[in-house]
């Protein structure tokens, strides 16, 4: 079992307050995102983001400028290559507890 599948058996994710908001702002302000969406299914946060030019370096900056908009203390997460997208599975926990889960779906 890889370890993001091992943190997920053992934390309770939820809705945060705020996140939704967050997560659409710090899109917002990204120049190198040509459009995105955002939706909370089954206590995960599933985030589709088009860049202006799907490129890797391109995909790491937009994913690192919103992990630190909207990270808690601790962060892990876990990318996966494909053909047309790229992937990252985020888990974020705060010291009280509070966790969520976002996938984020970077799309040709």
């Amino acid at each position: 079992m890889d370890f993001i599948n091992m943190i997920k058996k053992n934390v309770n994710f939820s809705s945060i307050p705020g996140i939704l908001l967050e997560i659409k702002d710090s899109l917002r302000g990204e120049d190198k995102v040509k459009q995105f969406d955002v939706k909370f299914i089954e206590n995960v946060y599933i985030i589709e983001i088009k860049l202006q030019e799907f490129n890797l370096s391109n995909v790491q900056h937009v994913f690192s400028e919103l992990v630190d908009f909207i990270q808690y203390e601790s962060v892990f997460y876990e990318r996966t290559d494909k053909f047309d997208q790229i992937v990252y599975d985020l888990i974020s926990i705060s010291s009280n507890h509070d966790a969520y889960n976002c996938k984020v779906f970077f799309m040709k």
